[in-house]
Parts: structure tokens; sequence; C-alpha cells
């Protein structure tokens, strides 16, 4: 899914305002013509959202009283008003769920009374974007901010938006509490998606993403004759969100600020955008997290802030054909491992007994390979078809000549947007994809497996235009062309 949002930040080069979607990694300033790596993603990122009634205290004051007036209170004049920020945790990824089962197979009106089925695999995807309230003290009238991430400008905290920690309500639920609802928020939103009776069900969420998010808040407090009350008022629409009488322990909490969670935040930073070797310019491809050298050859990624080298080798084209003219497509290869009952399977020979392939292999020649899962670096509009390719080269597993680019070749790579540590939970998806439905052993190996992705590297696969796909030259394996790819950014065939 294309994120709407936009991050505002001022060029770190230049100071001009600018902005960017949520899930860009490289930025232009159209000010000053820089590009820069955005950097420090690797821990919780704080934004908040921008207030629209920043200091009209007047008017929160204002609507207060009107609101205590329609309530019946007499006279109500204002004690206390100021702005707070109440955090919410946000959780983002991807989630895919392979579902082997029972059918029912379609029968006419009348007919038997037990209809027959089928045993089927389904694979079902959903994107998650959700909030949750991150202070279990304060009752401030919200969850959740429902599709306010997803809409509204993100500010960094801090920054363009100056915000002190003393009005900061306490982050008490706790980032390992986050993470272990995820799962089951990621299950929840795939409820009723199982169209026929399961027996196993592999279930991941892919790219989980943590941050926090505040949203501005008026408190107005109030007395009136026989008693006194206090407003929330969100700032950002301006709409009354929670009333109540008695103190408020609102103030207290601002000023102790005892219950903040202990855990290390990121806070985005930015690299010049050229080779750490060389000093040459990288390819402009806004989403990706891999960036190849066009002049020295070398890949290089951004880790907890720094420019980090990434190992890889390249499928020379087969038969001796030219370099030029393709698309070198980057995959993710693992050495893989999969454990089940107390037993592991690591070579090709283990895998296609448990899922045999299309064609005759040679047995014996297959237990000399070890098992090497791939997963695209690219990443599709539609992540059924990355999920696809995934499973479709893997099953192929093809034996090629590897080595590096040639020093006089300038090659055409598509973008690398899928970071390792995501394609690294696509394990289990992709033997899911591999599986056949009807084989009762493979069925029961599936229950309780683990699939141990292992020894990272890039591969870089040569593909060549064919109408509105793209074919890899080893395998014959194809993917649609997309224009909405951002990794496929001046592809061209």
């Amino acid at each position: 899914m294309e994120s709407q949002v936009k991050i505002l930040i001022r060029c770190p080069q230049c100071g001009a305002d600018m902005g960017f979607p949520e899930e860009t990694q490289v930025i232009h300033c159209d000010f000053c013509g820089s590009s820069l790596l955005v950097a420090g993603r690797h821990g919780v990122l704080r934004y908040a959202l921008a207030p629209r009634m920043i200091q009209e205290a007047k008017r929160a004051r204002s609507i207060a009283q009107e609101q205590l007036r329609r309530r019946g209170r007499p006279s109500p004049h204002p004690t206390e008003t100021f702005m707070f920020y109440a955090p919410f945790w946000r959780v983002q990824g991807t989630a895919f769920r392979w579902v082997f089962g029972l059918k029912t197979l379609p029968v006419e009106p009348g007919g038997v009374p037990f209809p027959p089925a089928e045993r089927v695999k389904e694979l079902f995807t959903r994107v998650l974007d959700h909030t949750t309230a991150a202070c279990s003290t304060v009752d401030v009238g919200m969850s959740n901010l429902g599709v306010r991430p997803q809409v509204l400008e993100l500010r960094p905290l801090g920054g363009d938006l100056p915000v002190k920690e003393a009005s900061l309500l306490p982050l008490d639920i706790t980032l390992d509490r986050v993470q272990a609802e995820s799962f089951r928020l990621s299950e929840a939103h795939l409820a009723g998606k199982d169209e026929l009776v399961p027996e196993v069900i592999l279930h991941r969420l892919v790219g989980r993403r943590f941050s926090v998010i505040y949203l501005p808040i008026w408190y107005v407090e109030l007395e009136y004759s026989g008693g006194r009350e206090f407003l929330l008022m969100d700032a950002v629409d301006g709409r009354v969100i929670h009333i109540t009488g008695g103190d408020s322990d609102i103030p207290m909490r601002l000023m102790a600020g005892e219950g903040r969670e202990s855990l290390r935040f990121g806070e985005i930073r930015f690299l010049p955008f050229r080779c750490p070797n060389c000093g040459w310019a990288f390819p402009f491809r806004p989403m990706s997290v891999l960036h190849l050298c066009p002049t020295c050859h070398r890949l290089w990624c951004e880790a907890r802030g720094e420019w980090t080298e990434v190992s890889y080798d390249v499928a020379a084209p087969p038969g001796g054909r030219p370099w030029t003219g393709l698309l070198w497509v980057p995959f993710w290869r693992y050495r893989t491992r999969l454990l089940s009952h107390g037993a592991s399977k690591e070579t090709m020979a283990d895998l296609y007994r448990l899922a045999p392939p299309p064609k005759a292999v040679s047995l014996e020649r297959e237990a000399r390979r070890p098992i090497q899962f791939y997963v695209p670096a690219m990443r599709l509009p539609n992540p059924k078809a990355t999920h696809d390719l995934s499973s479709r080269i893997t099953f192929v597993q093809p034996e090629v000549s590897s080595g590096p680019f040639p020093d006089a070749v300038h090659p055409a790579t598509a973008g690398g947007s899928l970071p390792e540590t995501d394609a690294r939970e696509m394990g289990a998806l992709i033997l899911g994809a591999i599986i056949p439905p009807g084989s009762r052993p493979a069925r029961s190996w599936l229950k309780g497996c683990e699939v141990e992705m292992l020894e990272p590297r890039v591969r870089y696969f040569p593909f060549e235009r064919k109408d509105l796909f793209w074919k890899e030259l080893w395998t014959g394996v194809t993917f649609p062309h997309s224009e909405r790819a951002p990794d496929l950014l001046g592809a061209k065939g």
C-alpha cells in the first residue's frame, strides 16, 4: 500500500521546509538540490500530529465553557488551561496467512447430505496499520487514532515541533507488550478470511514497524456554582473528547513523568547520498534500501546511522549472452534449514522429498546441494506477486555461474526496497507455497515447523522484458511490469 503520509522536516543542508512520504529512504531537496539518505530508523521513532489550535487557549476555554453551559452547569469559568500530548503506539506490517484445509465442493440442490470436499491451500494477505493508547493510567477519551496516522502529516518529535518532555503523558505500556499483541492483532485482521476448514495455518506478520505518535490535547479545568469539571479537547480538530467531574490526575502525571518506558528511541538523521568508497552519486531510487555504486560496483545499505557494505554476487547471463540490455534484480539468498518434530532438512533432496518438483531430478545429486531460499529485495505493488516470485525461484533452485559485475559494464539494476530483516520473515511463507496441499506427510511436517534463514547474501539475477512481463534468463520465472513499483523506476525493456 502506498503511503499517503508526509513527514515534515527542514532540509539539513539549506534549512528549507520539505516533506517526504513516510516510507521514503532517499530524499531530494528542491531548493538546494542535495540528495540525502534517511537514516536513524533502527529504533522506535516518535512523531507528533501538529496542533491546529496551537496558540488558541482562549478558543479552547470558550468551547469548554459552552459545553458546560449545555450540560446545565451555571456560570462556568476556567481556572487552568494548557496543552499536553498523549502517546499512542502504532504498529505496521503486512499479514500473510497460508491455510491448508478442506474445501466443500458445490453440489446440486437436494443432492447428497454430506457434500464432497477437496484438500486445498489458499494465501491471504492484508496490510496492517493500527494504533492503540500507550498510557494506561490516564483516560483521554480515545483508545486509538483511527486513520489519522495514514492521512495527516507527521512531524518528528523535537526539531520543527519543539515539544518539552514535561508535556508528554508517560508511556507506560511497554514495547514488549505491543510486540506480543501485534501478532494477535494481525490474526484478527485476517479473521473470517479462511473460507475453508483449516488443518494447518502458517501466519506471519512481515515488516513489523513500531513507532509512537503523540496527539496534542487541550486541558481546560472549570469551576461553577456547586462543582468543578475538566474537559479534554483534541487540538487537531477542536473536538471535545472527554468531560468528567472531580479532580484530574493529568497535571500530576505530567509533572512526575512516572511510568515512562525505558527504551531506545530512534531519531531521523541524514547521510550524504554518495558512495562511501569512491564518492560517486548513487542512482536516485527513493524507496530503495540497497544502493549499487555505478562506478566501483560496491553495494551499500544504511545500518544504525552509517553506510555498511553488503556482500553480493551476480548470476551471469546464460549461454554467453551479452550483459547489456538486461535488468538486474536483487534477491536476498539464504542457506536454509527446516526443523520440525526434532528432525531437520538441510539439502535439496530433503526438500524435494517433502515437496516433489514438477520434473525428474537426481536425489543423489540434490543431496549435495544445500537448501537456499530466495526472496526478491524488489517490492511489487501486490504483496502476493512478491511472494509468488520468491516461491517460484526458490523451488526451481537455479545453478548459475556467479561472480561480480565486469568492470566495463554499467548495469541497469532494479531497486531493493525490502530490507533483509523483512525478507528473513518470509521463510515459512515460501515453504507454504511449495508444499502440495494433498500430501499428508507434508502437512504433518508443517505443524510446528521452524524455518531458519542463515547467511544472508544478495544475488542479482538477469531479467529481460517480454511484453508486459520481466523474464528471468536462468529459470524462466516472470513477474508483471508495473509503473507503480518504485523499484522499477526508470526500468525499460
